[in-house]
């Protein structure tokens, strides 16, 4: 299967490069929303939004969310009006926030006044990229804790919760605050007649809105959970953030961590595709630092002159000296990024 993809891929390259957009098009609409996002993503920012309005809307809205989240923005930002609306409509709400909260204010909001979704997504934006609130989706089943299990069936059933949390639903009282998590098979295999809240485990794991996203990713890490429930300070359900959120969290975390450690700023945006001009500013300065202590260490070395020139062989050990610095460096790196990749 991956293998018809990359195929597929490489034929709609060849059709894009060609300019047989009609044959680009076909095949495109064949691929999966992810490797609809790879073939676009190699494409200029014209092609790009030229390409992304000829997907049905569906699949324009998952091509959205698998692209890189600065892409997904600079492809947004050139999209007509109605037409993002529509595709941040079909889009989780998360998701969305993350494009709403990088176009600039006066387009974000003309869209935001076109969009239907519009109030599962504001509460969203009211909250930090890096926090609790930024990260979750409000799209979230919630049953109340007098029903039965018959009537919550029922009520899932007629309602058709659009949503992304499809293993657990969450049991609140009348004012929204959160008492239970019910797993759906719990649900299925009771008795019809049972009262969910006897069968919902009240000793739930959840996070404030708040909280940090690293510390929600421990938390779901080390609890072993698919979802993380979201509440504020009253304790009423605000969101959930869901698993493949988690393997967003720790993909930043650790790029954030990494960059910090060649010291490289935090929110850097810096990758092996990034053009060189913006490489060379952001890098270049901590070379200099570097070139510096090269410096530094020829000035030391060259005080002993006389030394060296009276036993040569002391010579030889410079390059096993600066080898043997190189590789303990290379090894303490290379610990240092496991712990940080594993903490």
């Amino acid at each position: 299967m991956k293998d018809q993809a990359e195929i597929t891929l490489s034929n709609i390259r060849t059709a894009l490069d060609s300019e047989n957009i009609a044959l680009a098009r076909q095949l495109l609409n064949k691929l999966h929303p992810a490797d609809q996002a790879d073939a676009i993503s190699d494409r200029p920012l014209q092609e790009q939004t030229e390409m992304i309005p000829t997907l049905s809307v569906n699949h324009a809205a998952d091509v959205l969310e698998h692209l890189d989240e600065d892409e997904a923005a600079e492809i947004a930002a050139k999209l007509p009006l109605e037409t993002l609306a529509h595709l941040l409509d079909e889009m989780e709400p998360d998701e969305a926030a993350d494009i709403l909260l990088d176009l600039y204010e006066e387009r974000a909001s003309a869209v935001m006044a076109k969009m239907s979704s519009i109030d599962n997504i504001r509460p969203l934006l009211e909250h930090d990229d890096d926090t609790a609130g930024g990260r979750m989706t409000t799209q979230v089943p919630v049953l109340d804790r007098g029903m039965t299990a018959s009537h919550a069936i029922a009520y899932l059933r007629n309602s058709k919760p659009d949503s992304e949390v499809h293993y657990y639903l969450y049991v609140t009282d009348k004012a929204g605050k959160l008492l239970g998590i019910l797993g759906l098979r719990e649900l299925i295999t009771a008795k019809p007649s049972t009262n969910i809240e006897t069968i919902m485990n009240s000793d739930v794991i959840s996070a404030s809105v708040d909280d940090d996203q690293e510390e929600c990713a421990k938390l779901m890490s080390h609890y072993n959970l698919m979802t993380l429930p979201i509440t504020n300070k009253s304790n009423h359900l605000m969101g959930v953030i869901t698993y493949d959120d988690l393997v967003e969290v720790i993909e930043d975390e650790a790029t954030e961590d990494i960059y910090a450690l060649a010291n490289l700023a935090a929110d850097s945006d810096l990758d092996v595709f990034s053009p060189v001009r913006m490489m060379i500013t952001r890098r270049l300065p901590w070379l200099y630092v570097n070139l510096g202590t090269a410096f530094l260490a020829a000035f030391v070395i060259s005080r002993f002159e006389a030394t060296i020139a009276k036993i040569a062989v002391l010579a030889v050990f410079q390059s096993v000296v600066a080898g043997l610095g190189g590789n303990a460096a290379t090894q303490a790196l290379a610990i240092m990024v496991r712990g940080l990749a594993l903490k």
